[in-house]
């Protein structure tokens, strides 16, 4: 397990540059983007993780793989990713949960003995000063049983 759990985080930076977010630049706005103060409106490590705390208890059902996650993202300490991890000094990480600052940017790393699952997504300012967290895609890479 402690091999699998390795390989995923080496993959960390591949799907954050090549999957989630790809197109954005640092900085980049959104049409919908409402904030006006750079600065006053940063994404932290705190606000990320109650934005996705929040998006995962109010939109997903009990049986859904993505609530499995919720503990560790509410009890693991945020931790800088590692450059071999796609880290660049904006990029932290709550157990499998991988998150992008710069980029407003999340993945969620899972496997099972079927398959592996990516929750990819972003976060977007909220007119009441918040952040919101929503899953833009989800793959699931199925493996083949062992010979």
């Amino acid at each position: 397990m402690k091999m699998i759990s390795g390989a995923i985080l080496l993959l960390t930076g591949a799907v954050l540059a090549a999957g989630c977010g790809a197109g954005r630049t640092a900085g980049s706005r959104e049409s919908g983007d409402v904030c006006g103060d750079e600065e006053a409106h940063a994404l932290t490590a705190e606000t990320a993780r109650a934005a996705l705390i929040e998006m995962v208890e109010s939109s997903c059902g009990k049986d859904e793989p993505i609530t499995y996650a919720l503990p560790q993202l509410k009890t693991e300490k945020a931790e800088k990713a590692g450059k071999h991890e796609g880290g660049n000094g904006n990029v932290i990480k709550f157990g499998s949960w991988v998150v992008d600052l710069e980029q407003r940017t999340f993945v969620l790393f899972m496997v099972n003995e079927l398959m592996f699952l990516d929750y990819c997504g972003e976060f977007r300012p909220t007119e009441s000063g918040g952040w919101e967290a929503e899953v833009t895609e989800i793959r699931e890479t199925y493996v083949s049983p062992p010979r």
